[in-house]
């Protein structure tokens, strides 16, 4: 496994060589959340994170280690061993980024998802897939204290949206260490955000319509009223990929239930048919493929295929090692994407003449 350097702005120009031989994640890969380092048993407590590469076929191909101490703007991101719902991954609408949330906290430190957030900030990791590099800078002084925070998502890089177990959606632009807001609490306890066609949707697990809802536009201020997509009283959504305008496959971890595909008929959406599993927290889709890759609640990848009429049964792909669990998994694009808008924002910026390594299998 690689480790790879975490670049300030302040330290660019002296890390310059650094960067360029940094390794992106190659297109058609999978990114999957890993919590622990392999040694330590898994607790409540502040655990290492890393984000890792493996091919569709299981094999790790790299390893994108959190930061366990601080460097310059740069934060610590660690998460709770225990706590389900962390890790949760998004991909930015231009491919560029990976998100990734957590706490500004030493690794063991107790209960940690129980601290306030003034002693233990929570944390949006953003890792650069065109190279490598990783940036914490953006952290939450007040908001999700006592409670996770539990995803994020960008749009470019420098716009995120994050949620927790409290808040409702949150904005924040990118190294932003304080005052910060929510934009809408329609619902408050949240577990997943992510968007699609310009639009935010999330997930939520409480209340007594535990499914997916919608947030017209992507605001950065306001009140904001989210609607109701789908959803039931006895629900148990986490991830979900909205795939068009008319499906959106949803990881539940109802232990009967695991992965599901709902469709729009142009007046209301309803559920066409489900994989039943040992339950599912994170999903991934390659509509290439129709495939649907899934992290179910034992920890393991799962992957199975969309035949239009059912899914196919589904098959074990990786298990994570002893120590260790997979939480978040998503597929990334293979289509060239843009050179980042805003890649001063992640303190490259006086780089920006080293050549983009493109992710092309």
């Amino acid at each position: 496994m690689r480790n790879f350097t975490i670049v300030s702005s302040a330290l660019a120009l002296a890390f310059a060589a650094q960067m360029a031989q940094a390794s992106g994640v190659t297109g058609g890969d999978l990114i999957i959340s890993q919590v622990g380092d392999g040694s330590t048993t898994l607790s409540s407590a502040a655990n290492a994170t890393s984000i890792q590469e493996y091919t569709t076929s299981g094999t790790l191909v790299q390893g994108f280690n959190m930061p366990t101490s601080v460097s310059g703007p740069n934060r610590r991101l660690t998460m709770s061993g225990s706590a389900t719902s962390e890790g949760s991954l998004n991909i930015s609408a231009d491919g560029n980024y990976a998100t990734i949330t957590g706490y500004d906290a030493n690794v063991g430190t107790a209960a940690i998802a129980s601290t306030t957030a003034a002693a233990d900030n929570r944390v949006v990791g953003l890792l650069n897939l065109n190279t490598g590099l990783i940036d914490t800078s953006t952290a939450f002084n007040a908001l999700f204290s006592a409670n996770n925070i539990r995803s994020a998502y960008t749009t470019n890089g420098t716009d995120i949206w994050a949620v927790g177990a409290a808040n409702g959606v949150v904005y924040s632009p990118l190294g932003a260490t304080s005052g910060q807001s929510s934009i809408s609490t329609t619902v408050a306890n949240l577990r997943v955000v992510s968007s699609f066609g310009g639009d935010l949707y999330f997930s939520t697990g409480s209340g007594s319509v535990r499914g997916v809802w919608k947030l017209s536009g992507e605001p950065t201020s306001g009140t904001n009223v989210a609607t109701s997509l789908f959803g039931s009283a006895n629900a148990s959504p986490y991830d979900f990929v909205v795939a068009n305008s008319s499906t959106i496959y949803v990881a539940d971890d109802t232990n009967t239930t695991g992965i599901q595909k709902w469709t729009f008929n142009g007046s209301a959406w309803s559920l066409a048919y489900q994989l039943d599993t040992d339950g599912a927290r994170s999903l991934a889709f390659d509509a290439s493929t129709s495939t649907i890759y899934a992290i179910d609640a034992t920890g393991k990848l799962i992957k199975t295929t969309d035949t239009g009429s059912s899914f196919l049964t589904q098959t074990t792909v990786a298990t994570p090692g002893a120590n260790t669990i997979f939480r978040g998994v998503k597929f990334v694009p293979t289509q060239p994407v843009p050179e980042p808008a805003s890649m001063a924002a992640l303190g490259i910026g006086a780089l920006g003449l080293i050549a983009r390594r493109r992710r092309n299998k």
